[in-house]
């Protein structure tokens, strides 16, 4: 398959999933195109859950859980909440401005 070029539409974990495996048969051949439906802001920032676990499977970043990047971790979350921020409650301007004692505006 080699020259020809395949195009794998993807969604979700098994999207992911197939996508790194038509990789191993056709590979730099493959172009993946992901779901860009269940985009989301959390915390003041855009989260794109498809396309990233597309990325993280296709350069075998991929965690032991199947659905996050490997050696990922919530250090910030952690150190948010040490500083007494609850990063739920604020997104991540307010969390930048709370923390440096400057506004973003």
């Amino acid at each position: 398959m080699a020259g020809s070029g395949v195009v794998v539409l993807t969604g979700g974990t098994g999207g992911a999933k197939l996508a790194r495996g038509m990789l191993d048969v056709v590979g730099g051949d493959l172009v993946a195109v992901a779901n860009t439906g269940d985009d989301i802001e959390i915390y003041g920032g855009h989260v794109s859950p498809d396309p990233d676990l597309v990325t993280y499977w296709l350069a075998d970043r991929i965690d032991e859980r199947g659905w996050g990047l490997a050696d990922d971790t919530f250090a910030v979350m952690d150190g948010l909440r040490e500083l007494g921020v609850d990063p739920k409650r604020y997104p991540a301007r307010a969390i930048h401005s709370k923390i440096s004692g400057r506004s973003t505006k």
